[in-house]
């Protein structure tokens, strides 16, 4: 692998590390129950978690049609 491509490579494991962080953060506190009595910050953080997916899925086909 030539070492822009390297760099590229890591550059992009770097997003999805920081990507997936964001929804396993908001999945565990969307499960601790704190949030059952705000709707309106349960809907937050259900948009921040589909957001991040959705940033994800695009990274991936952006790749593939790289």
């Amino acid at each position: 692998m030539d070492e822009k491509k390297e760099t590229d490579y890591k550059s992009l494991l770097i997003d999805f590390k920081s990507d997936l962080t964001a929804i396993l953060m908001g999945v565990k506190y969307l499960r601790s129950g704190k949030l059952e009595y705000n709707p309106e910050m349960k809907a937050k953080y259900l948009q921040i978690v589909e957001e991040q997916a959705m940033k994800i899925l695009r990274k991936i086909e952006e790749t593939e049609n790289a």
